[in-house]
């Protein structure tokens, strides 16, 4: 694959399925050592900026603390 067909936060996709369902400090840790800079969205939160950035990966979580859901920049 060449530069011009990465898209930005491909890796963050490729990651996020191994995600969910992880409690979040062990999907923290395993993001953190994959070189990203994650953010946990407690339940309940719907707005967020929109600006992007690379090596952002946010975990939204639920109720129980697992993480339900991976969005990446």
């Amino acid at each position: 694959m060449t530069d011009d067909e990465i898209q930005p936060g491909s890796e963050a996709a490729a990651l996020a399925p191994a995600l969910v369902g992880l409690a979040e400090p062990d999907a923290v840790r395993r993001a953190t050592e994959a070189g990203f800079e994650p953010q946990v969205v407690p339940p309940g939160v719907t707005a967020l900026t929109m600006d992007f950035r690379p090596l952002r990966i946010r975990l939204f979580v639920d109720e129980s603390g697992q993480v339900a859901r991976v969005s990446a920049g």
